[in-house]
């Protein structure tokens, strides 16, 4: 992050990676680095873009797993639920556009319950542990190779969310 503050006190932009590649670059390769890096922004960007209908497609068909146990699921049901979704974000973004404040509103309001209520719950109903065990005792469950592996694999969910979230400089 402080290099990236460095880069944009250096040289303030909106541009992004683009702008700085082209700026920092040795001037023979700034003009091929900076429509690369534009093109796997462009990418990127698209690709999480993407993942977020690609998410609650899936979510849906685990709930049906929950909920049906004896459904199988199969890949082409999982594309036609991430359609489904993509479609449904499509029509609201058009013919929602007035709502979506409100809508948005409302889904902060039930996240914030939902977040307490979980974290309520698992505080009442967990079971306890030492501070010892919490921070030096770690176990792999998974099956993975070695308990390293289990920590870089554990981590993607949670650095899912930060995927997209790049800062720019006004």
């Amino acid at each position: 992050m402080l290099s990236l503050a460095e880069m944009a006190s250096m040289a303030p932009t909106a541009g992004g990676q683009y702008h700085w590649v082209s700026e920092f670059s040795p001037p023979a390769l700034q003009k091929p680095l900076s429509y690369f890096v534009g093109w796997m922004s462009t990418l990127s960007w698209q690709a999480g873009t993407a993942s977020g209908p690609f998410l609650v497609g899936t979510l849906i068909q685990s709930s049906a797993i929950v909920m049906y146990p004896d459904y199988a699921p199969t890949n082409w049901q999982g594309t036609l639920m991430v359609i489904a979704v993509t479609i449904l974000v499509w029509v609201m973004n058009i013919w929602g556009a007035k709502a979506m404040p409100i809508f948005q509103n409302v889904m902060l309001v039930i996240h914030v319950f939902g977040f307490l209520t979980v974290i309520i719950v698992l505080w009442v109903l967990s079971p306890r542990s030492s501070a010892e065990v919490t921070f030096t005792q770690f176990t792999n469950s998974g099956g993975w190779s070695s308990t390293g592996l289990a920590l870089m694999v554990g981590q993607l969910s949670a650095i899912y969310a930060c995927i997209c979230k790049l800062w720019k400089p006004n």
